[in-house]
């Protein structure tokens, strides 16, 4: 009896200590998911927002923050590149205080660094 609570008191001893290191470790990917939306969040409006280059014959339009109901449901998304990620835009819910910016490509790497887009497109729904 004695070999048994032993067992169990060390057996939890190791449960609290593996979920304090899963803790750090979340708290460090938070923290790296943070620091890198508040650099790309500006760059991601700023190009969203920013008029077409000139010379290239389009209309000085910003990029529509909202996509049309109309159209080809199948015509291809805007994607903006910066730093080595392809960007669609920026997901904001204000009720939770919650902004990220929204990658174009599922991978595990872009995941834990922001939102990303599953499947799918803006113009599909």
């Amino acid at each position: 009896m004695r070999k048994l609570s032993g067992l169990l008191i060390l057996l939890g001893t190791l449960c609290i200590l593996a979920s304090g290191v899963l803790l750090w470790h979340n708290h460090r990917e938070a923290e790296a998911a943070g620091s890198f939306a508040s650099i790309a969040i500006p760059q991601v409006e700023r190009a969203i927002s920013a008029p077409a280059p000139v010379g290239t014959g389009e209309t000085a339009a910003p990029i529509p923050v909202m996509p049309e109901v109309y159209g080809d449901p199948h015509r291809s998304m805007t994607v903006i590149g910066i730093d080595g990620h392809d960007y669609i835009g920026v997901l904001s819910i204000p009720a939770i205080d919650y902004t990220a910016p929204v990658q174009a490509e599922y991978t595990e790497a872009n995941r834990r660094l922001s939102a990303v887009r599953y499947y799918g497109s803006t113009y599909e729904g």
